[in-house]
């Protein structure tokens, strides 16, 4: 939620720094990344069982274990899912306020709202855990969908619904593994979730820049929809 909150209050500062200098959003980032980089090294690892397997071992070992069982199977592939679709839904925004004739002048304050909504997701809604992966998808579904209906400005509102799987998405996500699978394997099991989400985005990500380039965004909107329905 405090990543939302600050990527929220960047977006509206960054819009206005883009008025002054199209650079300065860029340098700045770039100052918050090194700041970033000197505050984890004070971070202290916890305490926690440990593989006593080799590097390799310990992978391979760790993606047999995801592969043999179910739920963490099933959870493997709705990342693969949501890796492509939802990971989309932000290079799709810009081709979308353009075709509802939404001023560039805007757009911070969207990503500003679009923000809040994930930080308040992330931070209330995040406890409610059971039964919500599957809600998250038909969430999903819905938000492409519907802004194919109603080709307006005020389908943002339904966009917003992207901004509440946001929110739950990693920490519900993160919370379903975290009880599937031994301390020793955990953060690989993450990490492997993460994985295939990243190359799922990137096998199939150049569909979505062909078809907004040869259909348009409301075309693609419909095929994306139909996607997350399939695979929810």
């Amino acid at each position: 939620s405090y990543v939302f909150a600050g990527q929220a209050v960047g977006s509206v500062l960054s819009g206005f720094l883009y008025t002054v200098n199209p650079y300065f959003p860029f340098w700045i980032s770039f100052a918050f990344v090194l700041a970033s980089i000197f505050i984890s090294f004070l971070f202290t690892e916890t305490e926690q069982k440990r593989s006593q397997h080799s590097y390799f071992t310990h992978i391979f070992k760790s993606a047999g274990i995801a592969f043999k069982s179910p739920r963490l199977l099933w959870a493997l592939l709705f990342s693969a899912l949501m890796g492509f679709c939802f990971r989309s839904t932000f290079w799709l925004y810009e081709p979308f306020f353009k075709t509802v004739h939404i001023p560039v002048a805007w757009f911070g304050v969207i990503f500003f709202v679009f923000n809040v909504v994930a930080a308040f997701s992330s931070k209330v809604l995040a406890h409610r855990p059971r039964g919500i992966l599957l809600v998250l998808g038909m969430m999903l579904a819905a938000s492409f969908i519907l802004p194919a209906i109603f080709v307006l400005p005020t389908a943002l509102i339904f966009l917003a619904l992207q901004q509440i799987v946001r929110g739950l998405y990693r920490p519900v996500m993160n919370f379903y593994i975290n009880h599937q699978i031994q301390d020793e394997y955990r953060s690989t099991a993450i990490s492997l979730v993460g994985l295939v989400a990243n190359l799922s985005f990137a096998l199939f990500s150049p569909l979505v820049g062909r078809s907004l380039d040869g259909w348009g965004a409301i075309p693609t909107y419909w095929w994306m929809g139909a996607v997350v329905v399939s695979g929810v």
